[in-house]
């Protein structure tokens, strides 16, 4: 060992087993202006800094180990509650199913986009930063496009007749899932159930979301609102999609009924994902 070496190596040791070389010290400036700073360098702060109750508790929790969870374990959650939305839509409303190809299609193109949707706010990218924005952006605008054309192209005009006052509560529904077992053969168009069909539509909508943002929690550290944008649109397009074999009588009808729960869930989930998406 050099003798700058276990000058460095005392000085590294308890201050009163310090006993340098004083010939060594002699000869070297550099060791002589280490051994002049060195006390300096080993001050201990004048004074404490408390740690309140609260401060103790978010620091043990920031500090409390996470354990990995791969992507399937992430998207398992989400994937169930999109398979377990298509089944109630099938299943518990009661209703006729389309006899007709092109409802399925459009059914089964908007399924795909929601699932494409939870593949979007699950993927994390090699950087860890997720999608890019431009990507979300065009899911969102792609996936408008989507329901309205689907909605356009499976959706039957009806005469377009007012209901009499007295009979217009009949019409119109109050309660999700058990109000639409009737199906829209009246003729009062948009009128028709819309009430049971947009609160229905946000219990499946509103699943969807709480699963995925609950999958998604705090991994979002660039723009979580947009991020939770998708994850509400993906929702949206999910409840649309499970009345859609069985409800697509009038355009009007599907764009209030089942276009607003889907507005309204990008909408929410976008100030929600705010909250529930950044780290």
């Amino acid at each position: 060992m050099s003798p700058c070496d276990a000058t460095v190596d005392a000085l590294c040791g308890p201050p009163d087993a310090f006993h340098p070389d004083a010939s060594h010290l002699r000869d070297c400036a550099s060791c002589r202006r280490l051994v002049a700073t060195a006390p300096l360098l080993a001050l201990k702060p004048t004074r404490t800094i408390g740690q309140s109750a609260a401060l103790r508790a978010a620091l043990d929790r920031d500090l409390a180990p996470v354990r990995y969870r791969t992507p399937l374990e992430r998207a398992a959650l989400p994937v169930g509650a999109l398979a377990a939305v298509s089944l109630a839509g099938v299943t518990l409303l009661g209703r006729p199913l389309s006899q007709q190809a092109l409802p399925w299609v459009a059914a089964s193109a908007m399924l795909a986009w929601s699932a494409l949707g939870i593949g979007m706010v699950l993927w994390r990218g090699a950087s860890g930063l997720g999608a890019p924005i431009t990507a979300r952006r065009a899911y969102l605008a792609v996936g408008t496009a989507l329901f309205v054309g689907a909605s356009i192209a499976t959706t039957q005009e009806l005469p377009r007749t007012v209901a009499p006052a007295h009979h217009l509560h009949e019409h119109m529904g109050v309660s999700a899932v058990n109000a639409v077992q009737h199906a829209h053969d009246t003729a009062t168009g948009p009128l028709q159930n819309l009430g049971a069909c947009a609160s229905t539509s946000l219990v499946f909508a509103g699943v969807m979301a709480f699963a995925l943002l609950l999958s998604a929690r705090r991994t979002a550290p660039v723009s979580s609102g947009s991020l939770g944008a998708v994850a509400g649109a993906s929702a949206g397009l999910a409840a649309a999609a499970a009345l859609q074999l069985s409800c697509a009588t009038h355009l009007t009808h599907a764009l209030a009924a089942h276009g607003l729960p889907l507005a309204l869930a990008t909408l929410l989930c976008t100030f929600v994902g705010r909250r529930a998406l950044a780290p």
